[in-house]
C-alpha cells in the first residue's frame, strides 16, 4: 500500500462540513465487517477498502456522493 497523500483529517478540513459526520457513520459501519478495513484518504476522496475496494466518499461542490461497488449483482424485486 503507498503512503497516502492526505490524512483523512486534511481531506475533511478541504470538504463540505456534513462529510465528517458522514465519514464517521460509514466507518462505524464498515469497521463491524469481518476481516482488515483500509481507510484510504487520496486527493478526490475517501477510499474504504475490504480485499478490494467497495466504497468512496467525495465531497463535491454542492453535495456529497457515496459510490459502492458490490462484489455481486443485485436485482431489484
Amino acid at each position: 500500500m503507498c503512503t497516502p497523500g492526505v490524512t483523512v483529517d486534511d481531506y475533511l478540513a478541504e470538504a463540505l462540513p456534513i462529510t465528517g459526520p458522514i465519514h464517521e457513520r460509514i466507518l462505524a459501519h464498515v469497521s463491524t465487517l469481518d476481516g482488515d478495513l483500509i481507510v484510504d484518504p487520496v486527493g478526490a476522496g475517501i477510499m474504504y477498502k475490504h480485499d478490494a475496494m467497495f466504497a468512496i466518499l467525495t465531497s463535491k461542490t454542492k453535495w456529497v456522493a457515496l459510490t459502492m461497488q458490490l462484489p455481486r449483482r443485485i436485482e431489484s424485486g
